[in-house]
Order: C-alpha cells, then structure tokens, then sequence
C-alpha cells in the first residue's frame, strides 16, 4: 500500500502550496512511504482525472482541488481532514496504517559530544513522541 499525495507544482495559491509542503513534511517525518503526483504535469493527465473523479470537492459539485490523498485507489480525503487527523492523534489511522508497536524497546545510535557513538534505548512511544513535534509544528502554523 502506497500513500498518493496528489498535489500541483504549478499553483499560483501559496496557502495550497504551504498545505502541500506540510503534508510532504509529516510522511516524511514518520518515514511512511509516499507517491507525488503532479496533477500541473500534463503527462499525469490520467492521475488528475482520477483524482478528480474519486475525491470530494469543498462543496457540492466543486471540482476537488490539489492537495488530495489516496491509499493506492481508497480516498482518504483533502488536507482538512488530514489536519483533523494530525490534530486529534490519528495520523495513522487516517492513512489507514497500521501505528508501530508502541513501548516496544529497541536501540537507536546516537552521538556524544566527543563524536563517539553511544547506543540509546528508546521505546517506540519516545520516538512517537519526537516525530510528534513535527506534527504540533504543523498544528501551530495554522
């Protein structure tokens, strides 16, 4: 299963590309696997077709706008409701994921003041809570 992030390279709108960017910016931040898809490319003519005909619209019978996310061919929904997600927690099931096994202990490498490598243990909940940073970013930005 893949993440499609349908977005556009070409949008005149900066709030559409800042929404974009934090999108970018969290899949990549958690390490979930992702597909760009630039709707503005018209080679991807197919994919904004789809994208158009598989999403929602703000309203009744508006035309769906970039960003839009899908997992494979399942809609997940527009930025709104990944905002929602990241605010109430949800990231993972939003993106229909399964979470990491949480307070599982596992060692990661990190580096001392004098440059030696020393082995730290976490629990996935530690690293939760470092990736969570990025998302309370996200949070207070908008």
């Amino acid at each position: 299963m893949v993440i499609k992030l349908y977005m556009s390279s070409l949008s005149g709108s900066t709030e559409i590309k800042k929404k974009q960017s934090k999108i970018k910016d969290l899949l990549e931040s958690l390490k979930i696997e992702f597909e760009e898809i630039d709707i503005s490319d018209h080679r991807n003519e197919k994919q904004k077709e789809f994208m158009r005909n598989n999403s929602k619209g703000k309203k009744e019978g508006e035309t769906p706008i970039a960003p839009q996310l899908f997992n494979d061919d399942k809609y997940l929904g527009d930025y709104d409701a990944f905002l929602d997600a990241t605010e109430n927690e949800q990231i993972y099931e939003f993106f229909q994921l399964q979470s990491p096994k949480k307070d599982k202990k596992s060692e990661e490498v990190i580096t001392n003041k004098n440059g030696d490598v020393e082995e730290e243990e976490k629990t996935d909940k530690e690293k939760e809570q470092d990736s969570t940073s990025v998302e309370d970013e996200i949070k207070s930005e908008d």
